[in-house]
């Protein structure tokens, strides 16, 4: 069976696999996120336009542990 988003199920990360330690959600793709896929996919550190800063990624919400 293949999930795609949380409605399909409740802790559906990357790649559909479920996501065993959820840190952050991301609202745009729907899935959790664990510490890892957050740093590989460098959502704390989006660039700016500029490219002279960096800002967090505004769908990236963080979990309640």
């Amino acid at each position: 069976m293949n999930y795609k988003t949380k409605q399909d199920h409740p802790k559906m990360g990357l790649n559909n696999k479920i996501c065993e330690n959820p840190v952050a959600y991301c609202k745009s793709h729907q899935v959790y996120l664990s510490d890892a896929d957050v740093t590989r996919k460098k959502c704390r550190r989006k660039p700016t336009t500029d490219l002279i800063g960096f800002n967090q990624c505004n769908w990236l919400v963080e979990c309640e542990r």
